[in-house]
C-alpha cells in the first residue's frame, strides 16, 4: 500500500525528511524544504493538502523544540551552530540559490570572509567577490541590496570599517597598523 503525501500517516517521514533537508542545509527556507520534500516525495507540484501536511508536521516540529525559525524566516535545526556560507559546486546541481534563499547571516559571513582575505577592498569590487562566490554572475537589484545590507549591518557593529579607500576586516582594524 502506498502512503500519499497528504495523508495522516505520511507525517512521520515527512518530518524526517523535512529533518534531513534542515540539518543538511541550514539555514534554509520552508519554501525550499517544502520542494526538497515534495521531490523526494516524487511530486511535481505542490497543491492544498500537500501544503497543509508539510505545514503540519513543520509546525510539530516547532512547538517540539526540534527547529527554530529566525526573525528572517530561515529554519534551523536547533543543535545548529553558527552560519556557514555554502557556495554551489557544479557536483551538485541543486546546490545554486536564489539571492532570497540566502539569509542575511550568511552573506554577511561572505563579506567579512572576502574583506578579511583581501584586508582592504573597495565596496564595487567586494560586491563583485560576494556575488561570485554564491554563483550570481549579475548582480541585480536584490543582490545589490542583499549585500549592501550585510555590509552596513557590518559596519554599524563595529565589525569591518571604511577607511576612505575600502573596507578593513577585524585583523587589519587592530591599532597598530596604520590606516
Amino acid at each position: 500500500m502506498v502512503i500519499e503525501m497528504h495523508e495522516h500517516a505520511a507525517q512521520s517521514d515527512i518530518k524526517r525528511m523535512i529533518m534531513e533537508v534542515v540539518s543538511v542545509e541550514a539555514p534554509v527556507l520552508d519554501e525550499v524544504v517544502l520542494r526538497r520534500v515534495r521531490e523526494g516525495w516524487g511530486l511535481q507540484r505542490t497543491g492544498l493538502r500537500i501544503r497543509a501536511a508539510f505545514d503540519k508536521a513543520l509546525g510539530d516540529l516547532r512547538r517540539r523544540g526540534q527547529l527554530a525559525r529566525d526573525e528572517d524566516g530561515f529554519l534551523w535545526a536547533n543543535s545548529t551552530d553558527g552560519v556557514p556560507v555554502r557556495v554551489p559546486t557544479e557536483e551538485e546541481p541543486g546546490s545554486a540559490r536564489e539571492v532570497a534563499e540566502v539569509p542575511p547571516g550568511e552573506i554577511e559571513q561572505a563579506v567579512l570572509g572576502v574583506v578579511s582575505d583581501a584586508l582592504r577592498i573597495e565596496r564595487e569590487e567586494l560586491s563583485v567577490h560576494v556575488a561570485r562566490l554564491f554563483g550570481w554572475a549579475r548582480r541585480g537589484t536584490g543582490i545589490s541590496n542583499a549585500i549592501d545590507g550585510a555590509l552596513e549591518r557590518l559596519i554599524a557593529r563595529g565589525d569591518i570599517s571604511d577607511v576612505g579607500r575600502g573596507w578593513l576586516g577585524p585583523a587589519a582594524m587592530s591599532p597598530s597598523q596604520d590606516a
